[in-house]
This record gives structure tokens, C-alpha cells and sequence, in this order.
């Protein structure tokens, strides 16, 4: 179903794109984000 794929898949990306944002502040950089 597409729910438990949701659940699934959500936290994953939320912590992914979390990650790369911290990322940037410690590095210092800001590659192109074109959502923004």
C-alpha cells in the first residue's frame, strides 16, 4: 500500500535532506538548490 511505503520512506528522507542542510553549515558551501 502506499501508506506503509509513506511511513516508510518519509523519515528517511526528512533525516536525509536534514543531514545535507548540516552539511552545508559545517562546510561552509551552498551547491545550486534549485528549490530555492
Amino acid at each position: 500500500g502506499y501508506v506503509p511505503a509513506f511511513v516508510r520512506l518519509a523519515p528517511h528522507t526528512i533525516l536525509t535532506f536534514v543531514f545535507l542542510e548540516q552539511l552545508r553549515i559545517y562546510f561552509g558551501y551552498t551547491p545550486t538548490d534549485k528549490s530555492r
